[in-house]
């Protein structure tokens, strides 16, 4: 018995044939009906809208019911939209309770989310969105184990190439939403030649729809603009598809992860700002060959992988797994036995999944293991336990879950114990799946680790690997945030868990797993001979694999042969490491010197930015220019301006990984947000008005890596600066901090800068991240937690210098007047350390005292009697301990200066030999001001 679909979805736009066919009707009718005809199934209509119109909807909803009495169909697949044209929701309950697996795809969760799509969602066995920041939203109401991710794309029966000439320089169709008037009015300006098509502009109707699809070969140039004011971050549409499905060339504004179904500059090319999109406009019409070769890249991705067809067979493949899952439980057994004849199809085209568990002596974890593989939502799996020879009761465990899950394929294979390796190799030559996934037996997956990782592999055939995030349980409980694939990091610092999916015909590729590695790190050594072969992974950022955190386990035996192993590694792969490298490892492996072998560990810097791309430019060239070159930067995009241009400007010269806050988060938050992506064994920081010297990062690794300290700091210059004629000027540099560590001391004060700062990344799981409660003193609340436990060494060098801006634009600044109620915060928060040491309590209480005080500042020039009796007054009126006074004399010419000379107490004096002006005047008080508020008076106030 044949397959059948049931398509909900109106013919006419709005139910009007006078508006044409609807959007639906073109992007789901037409590609739905083909794909059924490929798999020979058949195809139902129900126009809801038009019977609607006419029945009204009580009427419309019972004649769909009916007909899914009817016809039974195996799925229903509905595109609705609107509250008072639906069928009633009600409906599609009793309809999954006929058999028939509903489906729903909502096409506008960026912005309907709230008002529709968590209306209507939970009505559906299955939910198909294409919005990335919908997914947590569908986790928060209880229902992400039944929603895909998908993405529009392109009909390719429809949007087809004409060979016509190419008549206009740039087209744009759509209607006049967000600032789009005011971006083609600039093209306009800017002496760009531009027609619009579209409903909605004056004296433009509606362009047809073949019209529509000749004119994108018309086109030298097709904007796609998004319907925000912010071109950029916005909802990809199926525009982005229907382009270069006619061979034609796309010039768009940026989308959500438009970047992950078109390579930019190669495929598609994207701006993110209005001049932007005129500069690259101007450039492509005047390079017609580039202007082609782009359009015939992006023509050929989307017909190889962005055409309706590719769309659903995803969608189907997982909705067969689901239902394998989900459905067929609740069934009676004629519907099972229907439901198994018109899904049996389908099945075949799963890929087999082999989970291959090595056990050596772990017999009283192992039951966990393959318990979790039994509950994953993918069902095609099979299991095969490798005993390594084990000396406990691992064949009788393992026998066991043999016989409790008789419905499963588990398998049993025991040898002689050879190490983790070997068992695997085993595990997978015995194998019968397309893909394998290892996993030891002391640790777990995640019920939709099989459903993710296979739908990442099957819907990227180039992509060899799929691996995740990683939830630490047992001894510690965090996440560990994967970075992205790339391979020349992978060959200094593994970024892949062990527990990653990948082909059979890789693990062929690359020979298995390299016995040599006895210690451990074969996984690190197999991902390299990957990537060797040309076999690269992808990152999905989700923890699906759990790594049981013991005092005890092969990977803690591999950190105590850790440098053994590092030479196994280049010595495995001598095409990859350099002559001087596997020097060293040969001498290390063959003489056994451990102590003569040099290891350069990675260190991640930690790079917050807010609106600060011409200063995070200087931050970044400095971090690149390092004397130690194991750096990756990790720079954090707090919700601000966009500056990726900044950073993919230094990816020839610097690993960098950008991210990005959808909304401001503030210091702490993306200060965390770095440390959870970052790869090294180190972490340092630099916000991105601030410099490292070139020597910065070797003198603290030097000082780590010779010592037992996982703490260590250096000293950095103030670099104050004051605006002039647009632009500001380095006026002083100090070194305010250069206190050697005093683990009471730290209790009352911060001792030094977040930038002059390194330690180990494994301090963090001992002490937490930074408090994100804190928008000031953060640093010293972290540097307190760990001083509890650690010790900082204190070089005593300039290594970095930081931004002082006194109109409190630089990143150290700009919260200055928040000090106070963080600082009595931090105090509070460790009182316990600090309630018994009373000069740590009286200097708190004096700092305090000094984060309450004001500098008065006065400029002065002549009128001494005047300031005299300005002066008379605040000592009057105001006690002593609440202020300082700053008095600039701008080159008085009558007694002022001589006055100044009298004055005692807590006044500082600026003698100028020229009049400078107030302004100067007052920039110099600010200057020389040590508490953190101000107040400006004349002298005769």
């Amino acid at each position: 018995m044949k397959a059948k679909l049931l398509y909900l979805g109106m013919k006419y736009d709005y139910g009007d044939k006078t508006r044409g066919l609807s959007f639906e009707h073109r992007n789901f009718y037409h590609p739905l009906k083909s794909y059924c005809e490929k798999h020979n199934w058949n195809f139902v209509h129900f126009d809801f809208m038009e019977h609607g119109l006419n029945l009204g909807l009580d009427l419309m909803t019972q004649n769909l019911y009916e007909l899914v009495q009817r016809e039974r169909p195996a799925y229903l697949f509905a595109v609705l939209f609107d509250f008072n044209r639906d069928p009633r929701y009600e409906v599609f309950k009793q309809i999954a309770s006929l058999g028939t697996t509903t489906v729903h795809w909502f096409c506008d969760d960026h912005w309907r989310f709230e008002k529709y799509s968590s209306v209507v969602a939970t009505h559906f066995d299955i939910v198909c969105t294409t919005a990335n920041d919908a997914l947590p939203k569908y986790k928060n109401m209880g229902i992400s184990h039944k929603v895909i991710k998908t993405q529009w794309a392109c009909n390719h029966e429809l949007y087809v190439p004409y060979d016509i000439p190419k008549d206009l320089d740039i087209s744009f169709v759509g209607q006049p939403h967000g600032n789009r008037v005011e971006v083609l009015s600039t093209l306009l300006q800017k002496g760009l030649k531009l027609e619009v098509f579209g409903f909605g502009w004056e004296n433009r109707s509606r362009i047809p729809f073949h019209q529509m699809v000749r004119l994108f070969s018309r086109s030298k140039i097709n904007l796609n603009l998004s319907n925000s004011s912010t071109l950029i971050g916005q909802q990809i549409k199926g525009r982005n598809f229907e382009i270069p499905g006619t061979r034609s060339f796309q010039l768009s504004s940026n989308a959500d992860n438009l970047t992950e179904y078109y390579d930019e500059g190669k495929e598609i090319i994207i701006f993110n700002s209005v001049d932007e999109l005129a500069e690259k406009a101007k450039y492509y019409l005047n390079h017609e060959d580039e202007r082609n070769e782009i359009a015939n890249n992006g023509y050929r991705r989307t017909i190889a992988e962005h055409t309706w067809q590719h769309r659903f067979e995803k969608i189907f493949n997982y909705i067969n797994s689901k239902q394998i899952n989900t459905n067929m439980a609740g069934k009676s057994i004629l519907n099972q036995n229907n439901y198994a004849g018109q899904t049996h199809a389908m099945q075949a085209s799963e890929p087999l999944v082999s989970v291959i568990i090595p056990c050596y002596n772990q017999a009283n974890f192992l039951p966990e293991a393959v318990e979790s593989v039994v509950r994953q939502v993918y069902k095609k799996w099979e299991c095969i336990i490798v005993n390594d020879g084990s000396t406990d009761n691992t064949s009788q465990v393992a026998e066991s879950l043999i016989q409790k899950y008789t419905g499963n394929q588990i398998r049993l294979i025991q040898q002689a114990n050879q190490g983790l390796s070997c068992a695997r190799n085993s595990g997978i030559k015995a194998a019968r799946g397309e893909y394998i996934l290892p996993l030891d037996a002391d640790d777990l997956i995640h019920p939709e680790m099989l459903q993710e990782t296979v739908l990442l592999l099957a819907s990227h055939p180039k992509i060899a690997i799929a691996y995740t995030d990683v939830k630490h349980f047992g001894g510690a409980e965090r996440i560990v945030c994967a970075r992205e694939y790339d391979f020349k990091q992978l060959c200094l610092q593994n970024h892949l868990s062990y527990c990653s999916l990948y082909r059979r015909k890789t693990w062929e590729a690359v020979g298995g797993y390299n016995s040599s590695m006895t210690w451990g790190y074969e996984d690190w050594d197999f991902w390299i001979s990957c990537g060797e072969k040309g076999h690269y992974g992808k990152r999905i950022p989700e923890p699906l694999f759990l790594y049981r955190v013991k005092e005890s386990s092969m990977y803690t035996q591999a950190l105590e042969h850790h440098r053994e192993l590092l030479a196994q590694i280049a010595i495995n792969h001598p095409n990859i490491y350099n002559q001087e490298s596997l020097s060293e490892a040969k001498q290390l492996l063959v003489q056994g010197d451990v102590d003569t072998v040099r290891t350069t560990p990675l260190v991640s810097v930690v790079v917050p930015t807010h609106n600060r791309p011409d200063t995070l430019k200087n931050t970044l060239e400095s971090i690149a220019s390092q004397t130690y070159k194991h750096v990756e930067a990790v720079v954090v995009n707090d919700a601000g301006a966009d500056v990726s241009s900044v950073v993919d400007a230094f990816r020839d010269r610097l690993s960098v990984t950008y991210l990005t806050h959808d909304t401001n988060k503030g210091l702490a938050a993306a200060r965390n947000t770095g440390i959870k992506h970052a790869s090294g064994e180190y972490i340092a920081y630099l916000d991105d008005d601030d410099l490292f010297y070139r020597n910065h990062i070797e003198t603290l690794v030097t000082c780590l890596e010779t010592s037992d300290d996982k703490v260590a700091y250096t000293d950095a210059y103030r670099v104050c600066q004051e605006k002039e004629d647009g632009r500001y000027v380095v006026k002083q540099k100090d070194v305010p901090y250069s206190f050697d560590f005093d683990a009471d001391l730290i209790l009352a004060q911060n001792l030094f800068p977040v930038l002059c700062v390194m330690h180990k990344k494994s301090c963090l799981d001992e002490v937490g991240l930074f408090d994100e409660s804190l928008t000031t003193h953060e640093d010293w609340d972290l540097w307190i937690r760990m001083s509890r436990k650690y010790h900082f060494a204190h070089m005593r060098k300039v290594t970095c210098e930081y931004t002082w801006r006194t109109d409190g634009s630089s990143m150290s600044s700009e919260k200055r007047a928040d000090f106070l109620r963080t600082f009595k915060i931090v105090c509070e928060s460790y009182r316990d350390y600090s309630k018994d040491k009373h000069h740590i309590l009286q200097l708190q209480t004096a700092l305090m005292k000094h984060l309450q005080k004001v500098s008065i500042i006065i400029p002065v020039f002549n009128k001494v009697e005047f300031t005299q009796k300005c002066l008379e007054a605040i000592v009057k009126n105001t006690p002593g301990e609440l202020y300082e006074v700053i008095i600039i004399d701008n080159a008085s010419t009558d007694g002022t200066r001589g006055f100044l000379k009298s004055l005692e107490g807590d006044v500082k004096i600026i003698i100028n030999e020229k009049n400078l002006g107030f302004s100067r005047a007052c920039n110099q008080g600010a200057q020389r001001a040590s508490t953190d508020y101000l107040l400006f008076l004349n002298n005769d106030t």
